[in-house]
């Protein structure tokens, strides 16, 4: 059978094609006297190709999903928290269930909802000698399906990869300007990928690349390196270290800033948490030895 266009007598060389008297308004029939070949013409919207079904894979599996993704917040400042909640309660697809304020409050509030992410600050602890990793451990072991995604003032790139390798899904810098970049995180992770902002990203692959991680150590520093940011740490300033070494500010400076370098920190904060981190390091590598 041919499809032609509807309603058309064809004449094709010699040929003449006569109307069929059993034609219909939606499909007319031509025949040839002399070779009896019969063509039908049907309108447009009747033709049978035009009436197949759609391939399966082109349907709606079914009705698009308008599950939320349910955010907690977590952070000792109740300041950060408002500009928190400010920021997502504008948005569509973002429910925030609740915010806490305390680790015991974050875990006894997590036991009451369902949650899929929480924005918490890598130091949310109520223990100065606890690291946000050991809560961010914590919170895996009881919950695994919970996302964390850390959101900081200060991080090294050093603290940056042991989060994620803590399980960690982001990091968020609170010094980020970029307020959108927020929301775009928390949509990335609770697609089930990994989320590192550009700018971070491109800090931990520099360091990387550099060497800082493996120089990165108590042990790559000098001797006048280590008492210069002893002294850092205990809250002198460099004109003070200067006077107490009986060296210029400037060659204080120069050292202060070589052991930054080798630390791969670049403010006085970051130094600092650097420096506690190595201590904790060294101590256990005394135990260990000890053991």
């Amino acid at each position: 059978m041919i499809f032609i266009a509807p309603k058309i007598v064809l004449n094709f060389g010699s040929y003449l094609w006569q109307r069929e008297n059993n034609s219909s308004p939606q499909a007319t029939k031509y025949t040839n006297a002399e070779t009896q070949i019969t063509l039908t013409a049907f309108s447009f919207n009747q033709c049978p190709i035009m009436q197949r079904k759609k391939p399966e894979a082109l349907r709606p599996v079914g009705p698009i999903s308008d599950k939320k993704i349910r955010v907690a917040i977590a952070d000792q400042h109740p300041i950060v928290i408002y500009g928190l909640l400010t920021l997502l309660r504008g948005e569509h697809d973002i429910d925030v269930l609740f915010t806490s304020l305390s680790p015991n409050d974050l875990f006894k509030k997590l036991h009451l909802h369902e949650i899929d992410i929480v924005i918490c600050d890598s130091n949310f602890t109520e223990d100065l000698d606890v690291k946000g990793t050991q809560l961010l451990r914590t919170i895996h072991r009881h919950m695994p399906h919970v996302s964390i995604v850390f959101y900081s003032a200060n991080l090294t790139s050093h603290q940056i990869a042991e989060a994620m390798e803590a399980g960690a899904a982001s990091v968020i810098r609170k010094s980020e300007q970029d307020f959108s970049l927020i929301v775009h995180t928390l949509r990335r992770v609770h697609s089930g990928s990994f989320y590192l902002q550009p700018s971070i990203s491109h800090e931990i692959l520099s360091s990387f690349l550099s060497g800082r991680q493996k120089n990165s150590s108590w042990h790559s520093l000098s001797a006048r390196e280590k008492v210069v940011i002893q002294l850092i740490c205990e809250g002198y300033s460099i004109k003070q270290i200067a006077h107490e070494l009986c060296k210029s500010p400037k060659t204080i400076s120069n050292q202060k800033t070589m052991a930054m370098r080798k630390l791969g920190v670049t403010n006085d904060i970051q130094l600092i948490n650097r420096v506690k981190e190595l201590r904790y390091e060294l101590a256990s590598e005394a135990e260990n030895k000890e053991a």
